[in-house]
């Protein structure tokens, strides 16, 4: 006997599910418009009407709030089909549904090592905007995953949350050349379900947070008047990078610095190459690479010689720039006893540097740090340099975050956990390790660090 689903769907809901036919579906959207519980919905109705053997995931950003979605969205209609002679199963433990002759798996950002070792033929991403702030879930997890169907479908939506991974996705979405990818943007206007008054009422009340959160709208780091690097000088990096590397006379120059930033505990292990005044790509540990000292030294040292022309380590000479703080000291050590040029970076040492107009003092190293690439790369500062940087949106978005603020004539740094939070709890790695190679620091110190 056929099970008879009492489902209904928004017309929002029904073209993302239903009409639309491309593999990667991304939609943008404000808040309450109803997706959640429109995926719930429709991964159960799948499940049930395939004939085959087919694998589902859900992703969002906490068990908990699968936990809350299972008992609001997935129960009271998997009861039902139970009355119905449908057998499902929970499994509380390994956070999956069994229905039919599916499984749907529910994995969470924070801990998104689990996602892996799948392939599945759908995945949802809930809260897209927040869970894919952690580049890895769909760099190193969740684009894996639709590799083993040619057919599987990704469905991520999401309200923005700055500039991260999901915000790239919006803009591959509306790419002509993007053939496989699909863009929708939804206001909270389009659920019939919420009152238009009480959305009115939201619009007038909270003008600047409507942006987001009614109207869906990407609202970057560089809305912020007290960012330390505005996007636009990082997008006009980027592109001086693309133009050399099409320029058939360009020869890179010899490798002058390099940047690195050791970090474990799930953050990325980062190492940045300096040619002259071009800033080039990045290696990247994570993980099992990156679990002891003396992995990411032995790693760091044979790419340093690499960069640096297949030299020993005692003839590199240039700056080897090493976040000193915490674990940072042994990777440190380590490379010290081998490389001449290396120096800790602590970070909170006084400096005697003025802003480029001579207004304001800079409070300490690490503030100096930031604000000289932002000098750098400011075309209307005396201190301007055509630095070229290696095109990676995670760099463009870790470079973005950092704020100052400014005390009496002093400018400091915000504080890292700040940085963080705005980055969705992630590290900003990759962004320190190209501040770290374009630095200006002669002798190394062991000071308190911010």
């Amino acid at each position: 006997m056929a099970i008879v689903l009492d489902i209904k769907y928004t017309e929002a809901q029904y073209d993302v599910f239903f009409r639309c036919m491309h593999r990667f579906r991304i939609v943008q959207k404000g808040g309450r418009v109803g997706f959640t519980q429109g995926a719930a919905q429709f991964i159960i109705q799948s499940m049930i009407e395939s004939p085959t053997s087919k694998a589902f995931l859900w992703g969002d950003t906490t068990l908990g709030n699968v936990r809350k979605y299972w008992d609001q969205y997935f129960f009271p209609v998997l009861r039902k089909i139970g009355k119905e002679g449908k057998a499902w199963r929970i499994n509380r433990v390994g956070m999956e549904l069994h229905l039919g002759k599916c499984v749907c798996h529910f994995r969470s950002a924070d801990n998104p090592g689990n996602w892996e070792g799948f392939g599945y033929h759908f995945i949802f991403l809930n809260e897209a905007g927040l869970i894919l702030k952690n580049a890895y879930i769909w760099e190193q997890a969740v684009h894996k995953t639709l590799l083993d169907h040619p057919n599987s479908v990704m469905v991520a939506a999401g309200v923005p949350k700055g500039l991260n991974t999901f915000s790239e996705m919006i803009q591959w979405a509306q790419d002509p050349k993007m053939k496989d990818w699909k863009h929708f943007h939804f206001s909270t206007y389009a659920n019939p379900f919420i009152s238009e008054k009480a959305i009115d009422d939201y619009v007038r009340d909270s003008p600047d947070m409507a942006r987001q959160e009614i109207y869906g709208e990407v609202v970057g780091a560089d809305d912020n008047p007290l960012q330390f690097i505005k996007s636009e000088w990082v997008d006009m990096a980027f592109e001086r990078y693309a133009i050399l590397q099409q320029d058939p006379q360009f020869r890179r120059p010899a490798l002058s610095s390099v940047g690195g930033d050791p970090s474990r505990g799930g953050d990325e292990c980062c190492l940045t190459p300096k040619f002259g005044n071009v800033v080039d790509a990045q290696m990247i540990l994570r993980g099992e690479d990156a679990s002891t000292t003396q992995k990411v030294a032995n790693a760091w040292e044979i790419t340093i010689r690499t960069w640096a022309g297949n030299l020993a380590a005692s003839q590199v000479t240039i700056p080897i720039m090493i976040d000193y703080v915490g674990w940072g000291s042994g990777v440190y050590d380590l490379l010290a006893a081998k490389f001449k040029g290396a120096v800790p970076l602590t970070g909170g040492g006084a400096v005697s540097k003025k802003d480029w107009r001579g207004q304001y003092d800079i409070a300490n190293e690490v503030t100096w740090w930031w604000w000289s690439l932002r000098e750098k790369l400011d075309p209307n500062s005396k201190n301007f340099i055509p630095i070229a940087i290696c095109p990676d949106p995670i760099v463009r978005q870790q470079l973005c975050a950092p704020r100052y603020e400014i005390r009496g004539t002093t400018i400091y740094r915000e504080k890292k956990e700040l940085t963080k939070k705005r980055l969705g709890g992630q590290s900003p790695d990759r962004g320190e390790s190209v501040v770290y190679a374009c630095c200006e620091k002669s002798k190394p110190t062991k000071l308190a660090y911010r």
